[in-house]
């Protein structure tokens, strides 16, 4: 068998659902809603618990059946009171009514119009509070999955800046360690300048002393 849930198994059986929650809560089964899906062993004792009372019923009524009918007494409406007591005299009876009779059918089909809606209504309730949970449950997906984009979305964001940021620190240090490369540079070779120019000047003086001597 299927498994069916709590409104399902009430609108085949034909009762309320709350009845049907009452028979498993005395069952010590623990039943949340009417949403709620049935096992195979739970339907069953369901049905077998609906079932025991109709039997107890079926005795009462076939001793009723049994019972005599009393008859109703027709009254008789006279007339004339003096053509009553001359023998063969025929007394008229009071006409039947068709429209309390037409009345009356009328009224029961009303009642019986009211109890249909009555019993129809708590299951129209039910299969809309079920469509409406139908509705609802997609509608959270949705909301979870936009979510869920929305948070890549901003992890994605927050990414790209962080990598721009490390680019433009790159770029901060490099032009940093170009600057101060270039400072050396200019040092050392504003030293060998420097080193050279005393070189050529000693060689000079060198140079010119040696010519001194030599011309002595």
């Amino acid at each position: 068998m299927a498994k069916i849930k709590v409104y399902e198994l009430a609108q085949e059986i034909g009762v309320k659902s709350a009845e049907i929650l009452t028979i498993l809560k005395n069952k010590g089964i623990e039943v949340k809603s009417h949403m709620s899906v049935l096992e195979d062993r739970q339907i069953d004792e369901v049905k077998n618990t609906l079932k025991a009372p109709a039997k107890l019923d079926e005795a009462p009524k076939k001793t009723e059946a049994k019972a005599p009918v009393k008859k109703k007494k027709s009254i008789i409406v006279v007339s004339n009171p003096h053509n009553s007591k001359l023998p063969g005299a025929q007394i008229p009876r009071k006409p039947a009514h068709p429209e309390k009779k037409a009345a009356a059918k009328q009224e029961t089909a009303v009642k019986a119009k009211q109890e249909t809606a009555v019993k129809t209504e708590p299951a129209v309730k039910q299969q809309a509070t079920a469509k409406v949970e139908t509705l609802v449950q997609p509608e959270t997906a949705v909301k979870a999955v936009a979510a869920a984009k929305q948070e890549t979305v901003v992890k994605t964001e927050n990414a790209a800046k962080v990598k721009t940021a490390e680019k433009s620190a790159e770029k901060v240090v490099l032009k940093a360690d170009n600057t101060e490369i270039n400072q050396v540079t200019e040092k050392q070779s504003v030293e060998k300048q420097s080193i050279e120019k005393q070189f050529i000047e000693k060689q000079s003086i060198e140079k010119q002393s040696m010519e001194k001597q030599s011309m002595e």
